[in-house]
């Protein structure tokens, strides 16, 4: 894990620009690598880049970058990890290595065999920057899954990138250079998703992408952006089906989580996994124990609140597989602190409360010396987790038509649901349950994106914002899937990487602790993709072919639970630790001083949130996230 930042000229710079934009870059991007650090300027054709170095495979400075390769054509910045680096090293003969490095794998995989094939060949998460010094070009790559971040803004005559939107150097912003479609998406969403960020000139590079950047002219840069790969699902009929295909197809599903657990327990420091006690991280917990020749370390994060805490399940499991445990809950003082801080931490607003947890995971990590965490991210988008799976609009309805005696799902909507929906609480989440059985499949999925119900009406002029949210799974709703695939492809394009994954990285970056996610391992992800949907639910659970795994290892009693998740006690902090921290940023000077938000509306919200008539922790949150950004920067 590392920082890196770029920029890259149609027209000469001075080296005391350069040496401006690296010092502020290097200076942000810091706690991502703080191990060494390294610059380098191309002034022949006004390219420079830097890099932050967190030292996890080979820790000598033969490993520092910007690293050249043998030629000295290529020069890399690399961000992640390459798991299979060694297998790669061996299809390499006679080249000359420096290091032990999985950077330098990727520059001699690039220049034995070019940079697409090198990248189709790569299995781990990555983000980096390749200049050609013979083409003149530049190339950002992102990974497949998007693990890793990549941000960059330009112009016809330069182009700049870095691992975090905080190390573009900025002055004098107003609320008029925030782009309103990510302020639509972000209180819809409570996080902002596709290319766009809170600022109109900044771009994130989608993930499964290549980046190009050459000279189109002698004054103009030419940018280019072409997609490698693309997360799918077979269709129903394209995949693997019947008793004798589902065993088989936990044999081999287990073969590549062992596989994917080893090789991302291949480290040069401590390494130790994140288990919360539920289905997922206890699976990558028992998987490291077994693949380890001593006992692992594992880490858990608990809270005050009952109802709350899974650290309890945590230590069971930890000591029926006997690792090394270590669990501590957030004290008050810690909480505010986080909390105080998140806005910072990634760069722009970001309202999943579970940051609070992962970034204090993070802290617990290095306190105990520990440089990498596994964790159990991806397991429910690719193996249906998630009960709005398992209570696909089809199933419900076959249900309800024969508790109603109706044989058509049509006239279960006309009879019995929309009168429901018209008696119940507006933004209720039974309504949206109701919305999900009575409206078109294109309905069904893009509220997958209503994270936050009711969330834009915090915003002025939200109505006049226009976003087609999904033109951005186009292809998710084009293809011949179940709705339990589509709902799960869009989560994959969509909240996986700039949701879970983006908490996970900022949160643990922020302690310089790697995080590792083998559920996203490229051999796992294709095996997932080709499972029925029998095998991920059926009549009585979801995930079920992880459940049956799992069982191998842990009995049922440790795990069969109702799904809890990285639940965080919001709103019973906003009425207590949280609240005058709280009540200050939504002071009526507060809320007005960008005028971007409906403070009556949000007023309202608060005091009913306060005086326990009603709940409004999401949209609250998600307020409370854009206040501490927007006075971080004094808009």
């Amino acid at each position: 894990m590392c920082g890196l930042a770029g920029i890259f000229h149609s027209f000469s710079a001075s080296e005391s620009y350069f040496t401006q934009f690296f010092n502020f870059a290097l200076s942000s991007l810091n706690h991502r690598g703080p191990d060494s650090c390294g610059t380098w300027i191309d002034s022949a054709y006004s390219y420079g880049v830097c890099h932050t170095r967190l030292s996890i495979v080979d820790q000598t400075g033969a490993a520092n970058q910007p690293m050249f390769s043998n030629t000295g054509r290529y020069v890399l910045a690399f961000n992640g990890e390459i798991y299979n680096h060694l297998e790669l090293r061996d299809q390499i003969k006679g080249y000359q290595w420096k290091s032990a490095s999985d950077t330098e794998v990727i520059l001699a995989m690039i220049e034995r065999f070019g940079l697409n094939e090198c990248v189709s060949r790569l299995s781990g998460m990555f983000a980096f920057s390749i200049w050609d010094r013979q083409k003149k070009e530049l190339s950002i790559v992102r990974d497949r899954m998007g693990e890793k971040p990549i941000f960059y803004k330009y112009n016809q005559s330069s182009f700049s990138y870095a691992s975090e939107i905080g190390a573009f150097f900025r002055h004098g912003e107003t609320a008029d250079d925030i782009d309103p479609m990510a302020l639509h998406r972000y209180f819809n969403s409570g996080y902002v998703y596709g290319e766009n960020t809170f600022w109109k000139d900044i771009r994130r590079l989608d993930p499964g992408s290549i980046l190009t950047v050459s000279f189109h002219a002698p004054s103009r840069l030419k940018v280019e952006v072409q997609q490698y790969w693309s997360p799918t699902f077979h269709s129903q009929t394209d995949s693997f089906s019947g008793p004798e295909k589902y065993t088989s197809s936990i044999a081999t599903l287990h073969g590549y989580l062992e596989s994917a657990v080893r090789s991302q327990l291949e480290a040069d420091v401590k390494v130790g996994v994140a288990l919360s006690g539920g289905i997922d991280s206890s699976l990558v917990t028992a998987l490291a124990q077994n693949a380890s020749s001593s006992c692992i370390n594992t880490y858990s994060v608990g809270f005050k609140e009952n109802g709350y805490d899974e650290s309890d399940y945590a230590g069971d499991v930890a000591k029926f597989l006997k690792t090394n445990h270590t669990h501590s809950k957030i004290e008050s003082e810690d909480l505010i602190r986080i909390t105080d801080s998140l806005p910072l931490i990634y760069g722009e607003p970001f309202a999943d409360p579970a940051a609070i947890g992962c970034t204090y995971l993070g802290e617990l990590a290095k306190k105990d010396g520990t440089k990498v965490l596994l964790s159990g991210d991806g397991a429910d988008e690719l193996f249906a987790g998630y009960s709005h799976y398992y209570y696909t609009r089809a199933s419900v309805a076959r249900r309800l038509s024969l508790f109603l005696g109706s044989e058509t799902t049509e006239s279960i909507r006309e009879h019995f649901l929309e009168p429901i929906r018209g008696w119940m609480p507006e933004h209720s989440r039974f309504v949206d349950f109701l919305n999900h059985m009575c409206q078109s499949n294109d309905y069904l999925r893009s509220l997958l994106l209503t994270r936050i119900p009711g969330g834009v009406d915090a915003l002025k002029g939200a109505k006049n914002i226009k976003d087609n949210d999904l033109l951005i799974c186009k292809d998710s709703l084009e293809r011949d899937l179940s709705f339990c695939k589509s709902m799960m492809l869009q989560e994959l394009i969509i909240s996986v990487p700039e949701r879970h994954l983006t908490k996970v990285d900022r949160a643990f970056m922020r302690s310089s602790v790697e995080g590792r996610s083998p559920f996203l391992d490229k051999a796992v992800v294709g095996a997932a993709q080709s499972l029925s949907d029998e095998f991920l639910v059926n009549s009585s659970t979801n995930k079920r072919i992880l459940k049956d795994i799992l069982s191998i290892y842990l009995p049922k009693k440790l795990w069969d639970r109702p799904k809890q998740g990285f639940s965080m006690p919001i709103d019973v902090w906003l009425r207590t630790v949280l609240r005058d921290w709280a009540d200050e940023l939504l002071s009526v000077d507060s809320l007005s001083s960008h005028g971007l938000l409906n403070v009556d509306i949000i007023r309202q919200k608060w005091h009913e949130h306060q005086n326990g008539t009603k709940n409004h922790k999401r949209i609250l949150w998600s307020v409370l996230m854009f206040q501490r950004w927007a006075k971080s920067l004094a808009l």
